[in-house]
């Protein structure tokens, strides 16, 4: 059996792209610097990746945003006035509101969590308590509630009603009407994280993917013949280390060309009501038909042709966090009879020690200390990038 190979963020990151939430959200602020600078829709003889400024870490700065204005022809311009149009987004508004700090992909979806979980707590907790104290709830309301209910309500419809002022009514929380509210809503929501996926989508395929990517990992290039299971959005792979090393790639959250990107929370969310299953993942991947084809690789074989010991699976991980928001994947990997040894990479001390929490909370510490001690995970310290020479 083919051995395989699993991407997260990590790994675009390691290839110099600005592929971080924040700067998603930095290339958001920082719009209104390329629309300015934009001239228009001149076509571009040859579409060649171009070097774009960056930090010295590679994030987004306001040069970034000069340099991408000054490359007509390569975006498609009803991205750009989706874009435009939408800078506005109530989920991108609450990102910048909060100004998040950290720099993993997985923080992006798991404020997403936080803010359903406030939606619900509201609902169910704060609202019933409010109308047995026929109180007013905007003495008692929470900051991170408000600000949550505040913000979404704006695009409400104008039925719906913002309990937030005046006192409580009995008659406006009756069972059906309180649950009709919570549903418009929700809906609201449902419709802005739409919009801001195709905002994301579209930065990354007109501007991350027209990156100059100009460096490799030599660990990685020594993989050959390798099944690819890709939870990014990009074709960073295959733009730097080709299509021939591929046996199959399955991107299980979806990509940018196809625009059917996976953005969500844990599927174990929630688990009690169905309220929020449009935001699950495993929901969006059936709605999105990501589909689940990577199992063919680590199922078992054709008994009549192999045996167990011939068909081996080594397993390699570059750039993913390991957190819980994928575990149904990630433990159909460690868990399987077939996989006989697990390498992951790490780029430093801190995101080693990282993922060996987000092992241990996944599987518990006895199956870690074990499968270490039995060298079946392995850990292993990314190299320094080698410059990649243009072909």
């Amino acid at each position: 059996m083919t051995d395989l190979l699993i991407v997260g963020n990590g790994f675009d990151l390691y290839h110099g792209l600005p592929t971080r939430y924040t700067d998603f959200l930095k290339f958001i602020s920082y719009w209104s610097i390329f629309w300015d600078n934009y001239i228009g829709e001149a076509k571009a003889q040859v579409c060649t990746p171009f070097r774009v400024k960056l930090s010295e870490q590679n994030e987004i700065i306001e040069e970034s945003m000069r340099d991408f204005a000054s490359h007509q022809g390569y975006y498609k311009y009803e991205h750009l006035e989706f874009i435009n149009s939408h800078i506005d987004n109530l989920w991108i508004q609450y990102f910048l509101k909060k100004q998040l700090s950290s720099v993993n992909w997985i923080d992006f979806e798991g404020e997403i969590y936080n803010v359903l979980k406030l939606v619900e707590e509201y609902y169910s907790e704060f609202i019933p308590e409010m109308r047995k104290r026929n109180d007013a709830p905007i003495k008692y309301i929470p900051g991170d509630m408000s600000t949550v209910i505040n913000i979404f309500k704006k695009n409400c419809p104008e039925e719906y009603i913002d309990f937030t002022q005046g006192i409580i009514s009995r008659r406006d929380t009756e069972k059906d009407k309180l649950k009709n509210n919570k549903e418009m809503l929700l809906s609201t929501m449902k419709r802005e994280l739409d919009d801001l996926i195709k905002c994301l989508d579209y930065y990354l395929l007109d501007f991350v993917s027209n990156i100059k990517v100009e460096r490799y990992s030599e660990q990685i290039k020594e993989l050959s013949y390798i099944n690819l299971l890709n939870f990014n959005y990009t074709y960073t792979y295959v733009s730097v280390y080709g299509k021939n090393s591929l046996r199959e790639h399955h991107r299980i959250h979806g990509d940018c060309l196809e625009e059917d990107m996976v953005l969500g929370i844990p599927d174990e969310s929630f688990p009690s009501t169905l309220d929020y299953i449009y935001f699950q993942k495993y929901f969006q991947r059936i709605q999105k038909r990501t589909g689940n084809y990577y199992k063919s690789w680590i199922t078992e074989p054709n008994a009549r042709e192999k045996s167990l010991e011939d068909v081996p699976i080594n397993v390699f991980i570059m750039g993913h966090s390991l957190a819980d928001s994928d575990k149904g994947i990630l433990k159909e990997i460690f868990m399987n009879d077939f996989v006989c040894k697990i390498t992951i990479f790490y780029h430093s001390q801190l995101a080693y020690e990282q993922q060996v929490i987000n092992l241990v909370s996944m599987f518990g510490k006895d199956f870690v200390i074990e499968q270490t001690a039995n060298d079946r995970i392995v850990f292993e310290k990314l190299k320094k990038p080698q410059k990649r020479v243009a072909r």
